[in-house]
């Protein structure tokens, strides 16, 4: 705990440190759903008025009257009401799109089993849901314009307390030192927990950096305190776990460092993949591999692949292929010496396979066979495998020994798009990216 008292302790906040964002967006909210609403009728009238001007309006504006109702309960549901949608418009436009497409067919449908869809005109139906669509997503991007600019790109009030613990740098937080203001995280102090509370009047979420000491008493403060509560954990960055997960029969917790492989459908689909694009790719540059294979026996007549052990998939070992650039007797198979851009091991064609990446193309054999995959985290040689993580980070890619001597190549911007994705196929693992807790 904390025992230094500033001189003088300032004035805890009345009202909080800041207004309710809650309040603002559940006004938002319902502005949406009026404007939503009005959008909705006010394109049916439009689109009645200039195709059928001689029909009575109110019955002209049927169909929007039955559609109304639907759209809204499907965009309650479906989250098109919601903070992201406050801020991304995008998305919000995608799911008030999906909400109105749904709405739409399922009236159509409704309208099929009580033969009353021969009544009303497609051409208003569909003028006017398109219409409705454009508009909502227009008044979606002013929204979110005018959101940032009044209240931050995250629409939501965070408090960061520094009690003593790692430095954090987020933005757009109130930041608050607990030893400046007195703040303590003492639960038999009923003075000290109100003015706990006052400081956290108004947040939506409050993240406390402290000692290890202190996260037990402060982690009991934030759960009473009816806020999304956070305490900062070097330790949990350290190993970069991505959640909790607690085991009910023997009452433990565990930290999540590892969520398996993808799901069946997923793999399939990316195996799918693998196998499409490697086949096309070798199918398609089988030309510039005979050549390359050609060149290569020419030159020195020895083998035309070179093979080296590298780490993959599951830890597993396998043999990744390249073309030879280096002499036979001189080759490195097990990558002990890194090359350079002089390497006197380096053979005439092999120099040029290397400046050219052309020697990363028989990787898609291996992608063919499964041992890689074209999207995926960087593999690793085997004898350097202690510098790959399980979310894939490594310091050593497919290339490793021969990036630092291709990185003053200048390739085109547009090469540069495109040699990657096919010449270089990196490793597939289970793993994903390590989130900070």
């Amino acid at each position: 705990m904390l025992d230094e008292r500033p001189a003088r302790i300032p004035r805890a906040p009345r009202n909080g440190l800041a207004l309710s964002l809650e309040r603002r967006r559940l006004q938002l909210y319902l502005a949406l759903i009026i404007c939503d609403s009005a959008i909705l009728l006010a394109s049916f009238a439009l689109i009645s008025g200039i195709y059928m001007p001689l029909m009575p309006l109110p019955e002209a504006m049927a169909p929007g009257y039955l559609l109304l109702p639907l759209f809204q309960t499907i965009a309650m549901y479906s989250g098109t009401y919601s903070r992201e949608g406050l801020i991304h418009w995008h998305e919000a436009t995608k799911r008030c799109v999906v909400a109105l497409l749904v709405s739409t067919l399922l009236l159509s449908f409704l309208g099929f089993l009580m033969k009353t869809s021969e009544d009303y005109s497609r051409v208003v139906f569909a003028a006017s849901v398109t219409l409705s669509a454009v508009a909502m997503g227009f008044v979606r991007y002013v929204v979110a314009r005018i959101t940032m600019y009044l209240w931050g790109p995250s629409m939501t009030n965070r408090l960061l307390i520094d009690a003593g613990g790692p430095e954090v740098r987020i933005p757009h937080v109130y930041r608050v030192s607990s030893r400046e203001h007195a703040l303590r995280p003492d639960l038999e102090d009923p003075v000290m927990l109100d003015r706990l509370s006052r400081y956290l009047r108004n947040m939506d979420q409050v993240i406390v950096s402290c000692q290890p000491s202190d996260r037990i008493a402060w982690s009991e403060v934030l759960k009473g305190s009816g806020i999304h509560g956070e305490v900062i954990s070097d330790y949990a960055r350290e190993i970069g776990a991505l959640g909790i997960v607690r085991h009910r029969e023997a009452n433990v917790y565990g930290l999540l460092v590892s969520t398996g492989q993808l799901a069946m459908r997923a793999r399939i689909t990316k195996r799918l993949f693998d196998l499409t694009a490697s086949a096309a790719g070798l199918l398609l540059l089988s030309p510039v591999l005979l050549l390359c294979a050609l060149a290569i026996t020419l030159d020195d007549g020895g083998p035309v692949f070179f093979r080296q052990r590298r780490m993959g998939r599951g830890n597993t070992f396998f043999d990744i292929y390249k073309f030879r650039s280096m002499r036979t007797a001189k080759a490195d198979a097990a990558g002990l010496r890194s090359a350079s851009r002089d390497d006197d091991r380096i053979t005439r064609v092999g120099r040029f396979l290397r400046r050219t990446s052309l020697d990363e193309l028989p990787q898609l054999i291996n992608v063919f066979l499964g041992d890689m995959s074209i999207v995926g985290p960087a593999l690793t040689r085997s004898d350097r495998m202690q510098v790959t993580s399980c979310s894939g980070r490594s310091t050593e890619s497919t290339g490793s020994a021969t990036a630092s001597a291709r990185a003053s190549r200048a390739w085109p911007r547009s090469a540069a798009c495109v040699v990657p994705l096919i010449a270089k196929p990196i490793c597939l693992t289970a793993c994903r990216p390590t989130l900070n807790i």
